[in-house]
């Protein structure tokens, strides 16, 4: 049965090869590119909610959390080193800095030893502002810059701009912040989307080249690739989805997977002599290596992590246009390639190789290797940091790490919000609660990766050091605080009823990644259970970042059992074989323990960018897989030993000519400064090297052999 070949004669195939389609086809590509060119912004959006998507129950119950308790969480935190903070010569540097920043357009409010305590040499004995300023510390105080915006990228960098005035004259200035950290990650983001993706068409179309030995081919390749990547972006910019995190590689993406398309295609055009016969050999194939990768893709729309569902919609919308743009414009521009006997990659594999001698694809070396890699990787497994610290996006060279690492050793660089009420309903306006919220402050301080508390009893006991507010009671002073005079600050620290309070924790992020986020958040809900306290709920950029990590275990688990159950399915309807559709299911599933079991054990942790890698990864294996398992069938079936040698021969230099372009497409990242962006490319190498011997040799190896020796009938 040649399955697929009718229904694409019926899809006028004759109409797409023709060459008179090509005054259709190139007023599409230039519409396509002059549209792009006006409506597509390639600036990625980070914004302040871009952990979860609003109807997330998550997002949710952070925001509620924040209503009930107002905190102006878009700040910018510079420390200022010093052997002596108490001096006139530091505090008037402070003062000028303060000054400064104050008049800046984009900023609400500057809290630092001058701007906010009464007096700048007596801030290490009031009990708040040690904590706000100082951190507890004597060699360092800390500028608070409150942001007025989500939209801060001009007013950051006038801030380095006067960081970078005062290093000049060797007084060092530490930046720290989440409004920074964002505003990091687009930059690192913004400059790989543009160098990476010119490297990845050079390193390409090289291996276009050398591999077809025509200009052609590779000039058409990148006019193909290209067009599907400006594609992809323009109906994402239609549909109002702006460039995330995520979505920022999505023109490399587009860009590899249309290259798929097209060496497969191409391949067979060569050995076949004909687009028609080529077009109907590859549609049936791509369509279905498509279809699979596309519900891949479409499976994390459903999820709660916002950049997730931007990936998941990206990722669906590139995957259709890689499709749809190589096959509406490659089979009637290459009617001008001349076909060659024989290209480079077919000269190598008939000198060095074959199915039949054994020599590569059946050597039972590369089977063992592959067994000893699963078994590496499953008991790296368990190892596999899924939750790493913020640190771990810089390297440790790099100016941003040590300027984090110093603010997140001197008190602290992310925030938890705790909310808290005393477990017998009392309001917290006496005495007595504020000595137990003081005693609980306390132990949680004790915990190694708590670095300041600000809380309800700090706030009273900074009141306390005026004159007036010993002649007052807790309740009146709790009113007070939460007054327009005092900046409504109590507000913040305890609701209006006075029977729910705050705890504002600078957590320390971890340099060892030995515990994740929602582990450490266990073991102070822990702390607070043996008080008289009980814990409500959390919230805050610490908190989130836990259930963000969690939401992409989770998300990568259902979408990788998405895939790999969905290709299960079309490999028995292409192959009607149960069994093989078992033993390529098992070998995805072996790519991805592989993949995670060697990050596992080699300490390179999964973070929220790199971690799509291995769907890309999945979409090229089955794209293999599937034009293998199209040419097995047409050469008399998948139980046939010669069919599976005369499939492999035939799809050999599609397969590795792919594979070789994928491998060095995304060999850019590796170049990154930005350490998710390494990880991501990391992993689809990884992957694509790990996937090529279970492509070409476990399977055609062993699965004949299984069926000859009866195991399919046991």
């Amino acid at each position: 049965m040649n399955w697929g070949s009718s229904w694409v004669k019926s899809f006028k195939g004759e109409f797409l090869c023709n060459k008179k389609i090509l005054s259709i086809t190139i007023p599409i590509i230039l519409i396509i590119w002059s549209l792009f060119f006006i409506f597509v912004d390639l600036t990625p959006e980070v914004g302040q909610d871009f952990f979860f998507s609003k109807d997330s129950e998550i997002y949710k119950e952070n925001k509620e959390v924040a209503r009930k308790f107002p905190f102006d969480g878009n700040q910018i935190l510079l420390g200022l080193p010093d052997k002596d903070i108490t001096s006139e010569k530091y505090i008037n540097r402070i003062k000028r800095i303060s000054d400064a920043l104050s008049g800046y357009k984009g900023i609400k409010r500057v809290v630092s030893m001058t701007h906010g305590p009464s007096d700048p040499e007596d801030v290490l004995d009031h009990p708040l502002w040690k904590r706000l300023v100082a951190a507890n510390s004597k060699d360092v105080t800390f500028i608070s810059i409150y942001l007025e915006d989500q939209n801060n990228s001009k007013t950051i960098k006038q801030i380095e701009d006067i960081i970078n005035e005062y290093e000049k004259v060797n007084i060092p200035i530490k930046i720290a912040g989440i409004p920074y950290f964002r505003e990091q990650m687009k930059r690192n983001l913004k400059r790989d989307m543009s160098t990476f993706l010119k490297i990845a068409i050079i390193l390409c179309s090289i291996v276009i080249l050398i591999v077809n030995r025509s200009f052609f081919l590779m000039i058409l390749s990148v006019i193909v690739s290209l067009t599907a990547a400006a594609c992809s972006l323009l109906v994402l910019s239609f549909l109002d989805q702006p460039v995330g995190i995520l979505t920022a590689n999505l023109m490399v993406i587009a860009y590899v997977l249309t290259q798929s398309h097209f060496i497969f295609y191409s391949s067979n055009f060569q050995n076949l002599k004909s687009t028609k016969k080529a077009l109907i050999k590859t549609l049936p194939a791509s369509f279905w290596s498509m279809a699979t990768t596309l519900l891949g893709f479409a499976g994390l729309i459903f999820v709660e992590a916002k950049p997730l569902v931007q990936l998941g919609i990206g990722g669906t919308v590139a995957t259709l246009s890689a499709f749809l743009i190589c096959y509406l414009l490659l089979p009637s521009l290459l009617n001008f390639q001349k076909t060659k006997n024989k290209n480079n990659m077919n000269k190598f594999i008939e000198e060095n190789s074959s199915l039949g001698n054994k020599k590569i694809w059946g050597s039972s070396f590369v089977i063992l290797y592959v067994g000893a890699t699963l078994i590496l990787g499953l008991g790296g497994l368990s190892r596999l940091n899924t939750d790493p610290s913020l640190l771990s996006y810089f390297k440790k060279e790099s100016e941003i790490y040590k300027q984090l690492s110093f603010l997140n050793d001197h008190g602290g660089s992310n925030i938890l919000r705790v909310v808290l009420k005393r477990k017998n309903g009392k309001p917290l306006d006496d005495e007595k609660s504020y000595k137990e919220l003081w005693n609980l402050q306390e132990k949680l301080k004790s915990h190694d990766k708590v670095g300041t508390v600000i809380s309800l009893p700090v706030l009273l006991k900074e009141a306390d050091t005026h004159w007036l507010g010993q002649f007052l009671t807790w309740n009146w002073i709790l009113e007070l605080l939460s007054t327009d005079m005092l900046g409504n600050i109590g507000k913040g620290f305890v609701s209006e009823d006075h029977s729910q309070t705050v705890l504002l924790l600078k957590m320390i992020e971890s340099k060892d990644e030995s515990k994740k986020r929602l582990t450490i958040i266990d073991e102070l809900e822990k702390v607070v259970d043996t008080s008289s306290f009980k814990w409500l709920t959390s919230a805050g950029p610490y908190y989130l970042q836990g259930r963000l990590a969690e939401s992409v275990k989770m998300s990568l688990i259902t979408g990788v059992s998405l895939i790999v159950g969905i290709f299960f399915f079309v490999v028995f309807w292409i192959s009607k074989s149960f069994l093989l559709s078992a033993c390529i299911s098992l070998c995805l599933s072996s790519i991805v323990i592989m993949t995670f079991g060697l990050m596992g054990v080699t300490g390179v942790p999964l973070d929220l960018i790199s971690s799509p890698g291995i769907s890309i990864t999945l979409g090229i294996t089955i794209d293999g897989f599937i034009h293998l398992i199209r040419a097995v069938k047409e050469e008399g079936g998948v139980d046939k030993i010669e069919a599976w040698k005369e499939g492999l021969n035939s799809q050999m230099t599609g397969l590795l000519t792919s594979s070789f372009t994928i491998i060095v497409g995304f060999s850019a990242f590796i170049f990154s400064s930005f350490l998710p962006s390494q990880r991501f490319g990391g992993i689809i190498l990884l992957g694509a090297l790990l996937s090529l011997p279970l492509v070409l040799c476990v399977i055609p190896t062993l699965y004949p052999i299984s069926r000859l020796s009866g195991f399919s009938r046991t």
